[in-house]
C-alpha cells in the first residue's frame, strides 16, 4: 500500500501564483535521511512537554522532519517543524502552515498520512503526523509494470480525494510518497 505524505492548499491559493512568496518548497520532505545535515533540533530535545526527538528524518530550506516519541502517548511520531529564515514572508509561511495542518485534519483516508497535533514552540510552527516505515517511491527505482500501475492506483486514490475536496497537493513527485 501507498500512503501519500500530502501537503494540500485550496486550489487556486498557491501563493506561488500570486508572487507572493518564493519558491521554497516548505511542505515537503526534501532530503533523505542519509542527507541531513543539522535541522535544528538536537537528539532529546523537549518540544511542547511531550514529544522527544530521537532523529532527524529530513529537511528542507525552511523546514525539518524529525523522528520523536510522544511521552505523554507513548508512541513514535514524525514531527515536522517551520523555521523561517526568510522575515519579509514569514507570516504568510506561518499562515500556510497552520492551515495546512488544519487540512491534513479532515482528511481520512488510507492512502493520506494522519496529524496529530499543532503547536508553535520557541517562535517555531509545527505538528505531529503518523510515522511509516518504509522507502519513498524515489527508493524503489524501476518496477514491474504490475507493482507500478498498483502504486500508481494507491497515489491517485489519494489526489482524488484532495481534488474532489478542492484540494491541490502542492509537491506531488516520488519523494512524497511511502
Amino acid at each position: 500500500m501507498t500512503t501519500m505524505v500530502v501537503h494540500a492548499c485550496p486550489i487556486g491559493d498557491d501563493p506561488r501564483r500570486r508572487g507572493e512568496a518564493p519558491v521554497l518548497g516548505y511542505t515537503g520532505l526534501m532530503a533523505l535521511p542519509s542527507e541531513v545535515k543539522g535541522g535544528g533540533l538536537e537528539r532529546g530535545a523537549l518540544v511542547a512537554g511531550r514529544y522527544r526527538i530521537e532523529a532527524p528524518l529530513g529537511h528542507g530550506g525552511a523546514g525539518s522532519v524529525y523522528r520523536v516519541f510522544d511521552e505523554r502517548d507513548e508512541r513514535v511520531l514524525a514531527l515536522k517543524q517551520l523555521r523561517l529564515h526568510d522575515e519579509k514572508h514569514a507570516a504568510l509561511l506561518a499562515m500556510q502552515f497552520e492551515r495546512e495542518y488544519h487540512t491534513l485534519c479532515q482528511l481520512a483516508h488510507p492512502h493520506i498520512i494522519a496529524v496529530y497535533d499543532y503547536g508553535v514552540e520557541a517562535g517555531a510552527a509545527f505538528y505531529t503526523m503518523e510515522l511509516l516505515d518504509g522507502e519513498d517511491l524515489q527508493s524503489l527505482g524501476v518496477l514491474p509494470w504490475q507493482r507500478a500501475c498498483a502504486l500508481l492506483c494507491d497515489v491517485a486514490s489519494s489526489l482524488a480525494i484532495l481534488h474532489a475536496r478542492g484540494l491541490l497537493h502542492r509537491a506531488p513527485r516520488k519523494g512524497t510518497g511511502l
